[in-house]
């Protein structure tokens, strides 16, 4: 099945990492804005890719999640009802919600995605059977505390309905693409729907259930921003704002924020990295500093969405990394828009397509001089990585190392130490027979 990739993109455009380079370190500084490349790399989901997203929602989040789609009920204390709350303080983990996308006769459409064309937005509807897997608590006025259960089943329709809009802005200052979530509506959720129970007075309180309402549907909507937000900002776990990279004034509460105290957003490939071979050379110490970040422009139209990469690469190594001269970095380049990202055909064939993902040829250049200049390509290669790889071994390809010794096999090691940055060529993608 296509649809398989069309999700994982759509999955990577939300999380890409967080911002914070897949297990890469912080870049010190940040990445020098001067060095990025505009359009290095483009993406497109097109509009088939779409309808396969959109086909069967409950088998890919299965199939990505390993199992339903569930959501913990985030406290509300303080206020004259409270959730998941005791004695004031929070109560977590609560519930959980349980979403359940699976299609069953006569069903409306369980995701619907609607690029919005000239607008660089998306409206989202999500149609779902919603139940609470467990009571959760809640503090009603005169009753006390009661247990509420939630369960669409047994109302009219038995669907909960979510509409949000997902707008992908530039920012001003950094130039990078965000994702906003608008303002996030439920429908469809009213009194039939929820059950207030554990007790003579809670089961009176069933008679107010209008009222409680709107505190509910409250808490599913700050709960789905605040999902949105947790995967699209960039995360400082440690409290640090130089874990930020450079691009943000503070770390509040583990997320990097701007001077407004606006969280900061890096939706890519952005951080150091270093020792990239550990299993296989744990001795490189050379570095290079990775940027493949959504920036540029973000467009919704014909019904697909296409996204631009700012990108570049580093070398972030010292000098005694490098295990050959320095070399020249290559010239910048200025990349295009392609027509290949602007429809939902290709412009060369006219054959259509799911997903189309483009890297400029500048890039590899980039990637392979960073590489090299960092000196991560300087690696050594011994028995410790492989057992096979002992004198006995080699001695098949060099028999004149059985000599060096003769009674058992030695540790062996192979040093890989390059003199020149490797040179990388795309081809056709076709096979050349050499009677080889």
């Amino acid at each position: 099945s296509r649809s398989w990739m069309s999700w994982l993109i759509a999955g990577l455009l939300l999380s890409a990492c967080g911002g914070n380079g897949c297990g890469m370190q912080p870049i010190p500084g940040g990445f020098p804005a001067s060095e990025r490349t505009p359009n290095a790399g483009q993406l497109r989901i097109s509009q088939s890719g779409i309808a396969d997203i959109t086909a069967d929602p409950a088998a890919l989040v299965g199939s990505l999640l390993g199992g339903s789609l569930t959501f913990d009920v985030p406290a509300s204390c303080g206020g004259s009802t409270e959730i998941c709350c005791d004695n004031g303080q929070p109560i977590s983990p609560c519930g959980p919600i349980v979403i359940d996308l699976v299609a069953q006769g006569g069903d409306a459409p369980r995701l619907e995605i609607v690029p919005i064309s000239g607008q660089s937005r998306i409206d989202v509807t999500v149609r779902a059977r919603v139940t609470s897997a467990a009571p959760i608590p809640v503090n009603v006025p005169v009753a006390g505390d009661c247990e509420l259960t939630i369960d669409t089943n047994r109302g009219t329709p038995d669907d909960m309905t979510i509409a949000l809009p997902l707008s992908f802005t530039q920012d001003a200052v950094l130039g990078t693409t965000r994702v906003e979530a608008g303002n996030v509506q439920i429908q469809d959720l009213d009194e039939t729907d929820l059950d207030i129970g554990d007790g003579i007075l809670c089961d009176g309180a069933d008679a107010v259930l209008g009222l409680f309402i709107d505190t509910v549907t409250d808490t599913f909507a700050d709960s789905i921003e605040s999902a949105i937000n947790d995967q699209v900002c960039k995360t400082c776990a440690s409290g640090d704002v130089a874990e930020c990279g450079g691009i943000a004034a503070a770390c509040t509460d583990g997320v990097c924020v701007d001077g407004g105290g606006v969280c900061v957003q890096e939706l890519g490939l952005a951080g150091r990295l270093q020792n990239a071979f550990p299993d296989l050379s744990p001795g490189t110490t050379g570095a290079m500093d990775v940027y493949e970040v959504a920036g540029g422009y973000a467009t919704t139209d014909s019904g697909g969405l296409a996204l631009g990469l700012l990108g570049g690469f580093l070398p972030a190594g010292a000098p005694r990394d490098r295990c050959g001269p320095a070399a020249t970095a290559p010239p910048d380049v200025a990349v295009p828009v392609s027509t290949f990202f602007t429809g939902n055909t290709r412009p060369d064939t006219g054959d259509p397509f799911d997903v189309a993902i483009g890297l400029h040829e500048s890039q590899l250049d980039q990637l392979a001089y960073a590489a090299y200049d960092g000196g991560v390509l300087c690696l050594t290669v011994g028995t410790n990585a492989s057992e096979l790889l002992t004198s006995a071994s080699l001695s098949l390809f060099i028999p004149s190392l059985s000599a060096l010794s003769p009674r058992e096999p030695s540790p062996v090691a192979i040093g890989l130490r390059p003199q020149a940055p490797p040179t990388i060529e795309l081809g056709l993608n076709t096979f050349r027979d050499e009677g080889g």
